[in-house]
């Protein structure tokens, strides 16, 4: 009883043992399950029609998608900005241009007014014009920058279009050549037939001549043992 229970103990161990071999290489094998979730719910999954196989989006396309999306952005991006910062710049020179005038309004008409105290409405006005004048400059440094942008866009196309000219103009001639040397093959082949012809002809006529000639001599040769057949008759006799 004690052996049979013995056994019973040994035998649990060791099921207890590849129970937790088995445990530890399925935790080996799932391990990498919970980021292939995170994987697959970030990408996009799709079933491909007629089969069951799976087309998740690449990290190389995911890439170019962001590139794309830059670049179709940026511009607005850039070009809001500049608008902001303008925009930024005009209240600034017109907040400067209101403190100058209330300092102005401040300023006591019976009390003459001091160097140092009249010198800052100037100041600030000074400042507003200034600021102005970096407006007007970036202003006009944006219009350059899109009028060069537009005359390398019309030199570009105008050398694409010049480009198009050129090869349409070489298939053209391409064509009129093929189409020359077409006729030229035409004529030759005319010419060819109009020869064989001449020379199936002369064959015909000589393949004439020959029958004629043969019937000719068959006919002479028939009238020359008509005429040899008496004279073989009478040397018979």
């Amino acid at each position: 009883m004690n052996a049979q229970l013995q056994g019973c103990v040994v035998r649990l161990q060791e099921m207890n043992e590849a129970l937790a071999i088995a445990t530890q290489r399925l935790k080996h094998a799932t391990r990498d399950f919970p980021r292939m979730q995170t994987v697959m719910a970030l990408r996009k999954c799709e079933l491909k029609p007629g089969t069951q196989d799976y087309d998740v989006v690449t990290e190389g396309e995911v890439r170019a998608a962001k590139d794309q999306v830059a670049d179709e952005v940026e511009p607005q991006i850039v070009n809001l900005l500049s608008q902001a910062e303008d925009i930024l710049n005009a209240l600034e020179a017109e907040r400067d241009d209101l403190a100058a005038r209330l300092e102005e309004a401040k300023r006591p008409p019976s009390t003459p007014a001091k160097r140092g105290a009249g010198a800052k409405p100037g100041i600030h006005r000074l400042k507003a014009l200034k600021r102005r004048k970096q407006l007007l400059l970036r202003d006009l440094e944006r219009m350059e920058h899109i009028v060069h942008e537009k005359e390398q866009t019309l030199v570009e196309e105008s050398s694409t279009l010049q480009q198009d000219k050129d090869v349409t103009a070489a298939k053209e001639s391409e064509r009129a050549e093929e189409e020359h040397a077409a006729e030229k093959r035409q004529d030759h082949h005319a010419q060819l037939t109009a020869e064989l012809e001449l020379l199936s002809q002369a064959l015909e006529d000589r393949r004439a001549q020959r029958e004629v000639a043969r019937e000719a001599a068959q006919a002479k040769e028939a009238k020359k043992e008509r005429q040899t057949q008496p004279e073989r008759l009478s040397a018979g006799k």
